[in-house]
């Protein structure tokens, strides 16, 4: 009797050692096929506004970055990452690939300087950049040879859009004084002088600004170059005048007001996007939308109509609001 006992118990004993064998290799098993026919898991970064450099750097072990789209962007510079997809947090298995949309920045051409160049330097310059030569129109000088360029519209350092035309003044043959001059991109103290030189009234002046442009630089004037002086000869000029920190100057004759406003970022211990919106008469539109370190003081020089206020959120919460001065500095 002993010896059946000893005999089932032993029996007993190893059945259990071996299940419990082949439960731990059929759990390993499991795992080893989960592993090779899924893959580990990892959670995507955020590379949402960061440089791709920054994305190359940090991403996971295992996953692959590939760029979807480059698409125009006014407020980020160029290979700045303005979408991913998956989105940041979302958990997926090694050898995905992240999806990047990155910004090519601003499209936008600068026109060029054409003054002083001749007429065909001018046109090769304007065809670089992506430009062509608009209107040509033709003005006796005593100063220039005849073929170079004394006037531009517009004026160089404003932003255009490809294939955008640039008018062009150039001199003539036959010099004669009877004809406006080009008055623009011009310091108004030396406009003054050259005026009183030529016996040219200057029958008005008014403040405006531009910010593409130097302080007391004439920015408009009335009549256009290259057009005849009537009985009476006379210009109308506007004069850029910087704004300064809280003041507003008129821009054009349609109402439109600029603004100088002061801008501190709160104390942190990161940078965060700080977005600006503008609200005025005309609706209400995104102006700025950049990262910034904490504690920083910048400068926003806001174009806008009418009575108007600025809405600012730090990472997409209200930050504060700041209401803009209908009437200031440089007003009528």
């Amino acid at each position: 009797m002993k010896k059946f006992f000893r005999t089932f118990f032993q029996v007993l004993f190893f059945t259990s050692v071996l299940v419990v064998l082949l439960g731990g290799a059929a759990f390993f098993t499991y795992r080893a096929l989960q592993g090779f026919f899924h893959g580990s898991v990892v959670p995507v970064p955020d590379f949402k506004f960061k440089p791709l450099s920054y994305a190359l750097e940090h991403k996971p072990e295992g996953l692959d970055l590939q760029i979807l789209e480059r698409r125009e962007s006014r407020e980020w510079d160029r290979d700045i990452i303005l979408e991913q997809k998956p989105l940041p947090g979302t958990r997926v298995k090694k050898g995905r690939k992240i999806f990047l949309v990155l910004s090519l920045g601003s499209l936008r051409k600068e026109i060029p300087e054409l003054r002083g160049l001749s007429l065909r330097k001018a046109g090769l310059q304007l065809r670089q950049n992506y430009l062509r030569v608009g209107n040509i129109a033709y003005l006796p000088s005593l100063e220039k040879a005849a073929g170079q360029v004394l006037s531009q519209d517009p004026l160089p350092g404003l932003p255009v859009e490809e294939g955008f035309p640039v008018h062009l003044l150039v001199s003539a043959l036959d010099p004669s004084d009877k004809r406006v001059p080009e008055l623009r991109g011009q310091n108004f103290s030396q406009v003054s002088e050259e005026m009183q030189r030529r016996q040219i009234e200057i029958k008005s002046v008014s403040k405006g600004y531009l910010p593409e442009f130097q302080d007391q630089v004439v920015i408009e004037q009335k009549p256009l170059p290259g057009m005849a002086f009537g009985e009476e000869r006379f210009v109308e000029l506007v004069v850029n005048t910087f704004p300064e920190e809280g003041e507003s100057v008129k821009t054009s004759e349609t109402g439109e007001r600029v603004q100088r406003v002061e801008i501190r970022t709160p104390v942190g211990l990161s940078s965060k996007k700080l977005s600006v919106e503008l609200i005025d008469e005309s609706g209400r539109r995104l102006i700025h939308q950049k990262m910034h370190p904490p504690d920083t003081l910048f400068y926003l020089d806001v174009t806008y109509d009418g009575q108007a206020f600025l809405e600012l959120s730090i990472d997409g919460l209200f930050y504060r609001r700041i209401e803009l001065n209908e009437v200031g500095y440089g007003s009528d």
